[in-house]
Formats: structure tokens, sequence, C-alpha cells
């Protein structure tokens, strides 16, 4: 491991997606980017995998100062959040990550495309606990490769945020960009 924090829980906010509550933490947890690890993988990290043994979560979705759960059942969350505050206060640590590795087939309008994401869309999501992350760009099929994550997933709003938020401001800049595609 290359880092290593105990982290304070400082607040705790449910987000509009009902399955996923957002934990802001006291320390950096990375230093850029962001990143979900998901029940059928391990990440390697004692706290999440931990939490991803637990039969209720789904998975885990982790930003600068905070980290987001989602569940996998209807049960409120009064019940789960402290269970998730005894894991951070026991221990927490974490590697360096960098999620954004373009995928691209022409670099194209990359810039303009990869600038949008990290300007608007990227902080718009992550206040929600989420994110929505730019995979690749192929400027010949106009296709925009997005990986959903987090609170984001699964969220009843996505949708809305994928049309209006992305595709519309896309369209408006009139580069070519016809279809969104989720990759994992």
């Amino acid at each position: 491991m290359e880092g290593y924090c105990n982290l304070k829980i400082i607040q705790v906010e449910v987000t509009p997606n009902p399955r996923a509550c957002k934990f802001y933490v006291d320390s950096e947890i990375l230093k850029e980017g962001a990143f979900e690890i998901r029940k059928t993988k391990k990440s390697g990290v004692i706290f999440l995998d931990e939490l991803l043994s637990l039969e209720w979560v789904d998975s885990i979705y982790v930003g600068n100062h905070f980290f987001t759960v989602l569940k996998n059942v209807d049960t409120d969350w009064q019940e789960f959040i402290p269970i998730i505050k005894e894991y951070a206060a026991d221990y927490f640590s974490v590697s360096d990550w960098n999620l954004l590795t373009p995928n691209c087939q022409n670099a194209s309008n990359w810039g303009f495309i990869s600038e949008f994401f990290a300007r608007f869309i990227l902080p718009a999501t992550e206040k929600d606990g989420g994110g929505i992350f730019l995979q690749g760009y192929d400027s010949k099929a106009g296709v925009v490769e997005i990986k959903i994550s987090g609170a984001c997933r699964g969220c009843p709003y996505t949708r809305e945020t994928l049309l209006k938020g992305i595709l519309r401001p896309l369209h408006a800049q009139d580069i070519g960009i016809k279809i969104l595609r989720e990759v994992e």
C-alpha cells in the first residue's frame, strides 16, 4: 500500500438515489480521480473489502474526500450508517488511483469533451455521491463512452442527467456526437 490514513467521518448525506449514502471524511482519500469497486471484485483495501463482504452492500464509490456506499436492499439507511461508521473508525487505507485512461480512436475533440466532463459533469455528479466518467470517444461513429459509478448507478435521475446534462450540451457543440454508450 502506498498510502495510509485514519479517517473520521464528518458528515453523512443521503443522496437522490435512495440506495446510496455518501460519507464525507476529514482527510484526503485520493489525490486525484475516483473509482468504484463492486461486490464481485476485491480492492485490496481492507476497509473496502470488509464493507463489500456485508450482504447488503452492492458497491462502493470513492472520491477525493468522500465515499459512497450503494446497498442492494430497500431498508432505511439508519440501520446501516452506524455499521459503516464503526468500520471507518477502525481502519482505512488506500492506494493512489487514476481512473481516467482514455480509449480514443480519434483525438480530435477529445480535449473539449474531457474538459467538459472534468469541469461540469464530474463535480456535479460527485456532489450527489457518484460519478459519470468519460472513458472513450470514437469521432467516426459519434460515440462517447461513459462509466456510471457510485450513487449515479441506478439513480432514477441518471437518464435525465445523461440526456439533458451531457448529450444535449455536446450536441449543441456540433462536433458529431450522436450516442452516449455505457461501458464497464
